[in-house]
């Protein structure tokens, strides 16, 4: 489930992004809704080979709560901030990217985004340096990773072939991405 959250201004208007979520509770997650730009900071409570029942408890109205308040194995709190293209080694390559991002726990790779009125796609993926052995792949067309706006019953796909460099070596692939919002809640 999504959360339902607007991002305010300085001045209580939601056009200026701050990186701050307020709820608007008005079930449509838009653009102004969604902080993701360059130095964006959150704490992650990640775990690995645990098991917890994605249902939920459903509630009287059709929601849906979910409590992730318990420990489950292996949790580790990881700190992920959003990374900017200036400056950065793949600049050049990615010239409509918005921001960076790490896409696993465990690995350096990043994710090179753009977000605008109509999403955020995954341009591609690079390593954290160039050289020789960098990851440097392409999504062509770039893949549609959430589609603006959305709500309960959204849906979208999108297939993309992915070409470059995997650890230095030449590839070519296709990913297909097919999302849905299926529930909504807290």
């Amino acid at each position: 489930g999504m959360p339902d959250a607007a991002m305010g201004s300085a001045d209580g208007g939601v056009d200026a992004p701050t990186g701050t979520c307020l709820p608007n509770h008005d079930g449509v997650i838009a653009r102004g809704e969604v902080p993701l730009a360059p130095g964006a900071m959150a704490t992650f409570r990640i775990a690995t080979n645990a098991t917890w029942d994605t249902a939920g408890h459903a509630n009287s109205d059709g929601s849906r709560t979910w409590d992730l308040s318990g420990q489950l194995a292996n949790d580790a709190d990881t700190a992920v901030a959003l990374g900017s293209p200036q400056g950065a080694w793949w600049q050049a390559d990615f010239a409509g990217a918005s921001y960076s991002g790490v896409l696993a726990s465990g690995s350096d790779l990043q994710g090179v985004f753009a977000i605008d009125a109509n999403g955020v796609t995954l341009l591609g993926v690079v390593s954290p340096a160039g050289g020789t052995t960098k990851t440097e792949l392409t999504y062509d067309p770039p893949a549609k990773i959430l589609a603006f706006p959305f709500t309960a019953g959204s849906t979208w796909m999108s297939t993309s072939t992915v070409s470059g460099y995997a650890q230095g070596v030449i590839v070519a692939y296709t990913e297909k991405y097919v999302s849905s919002v299926d529930q909504v809640g807290t």
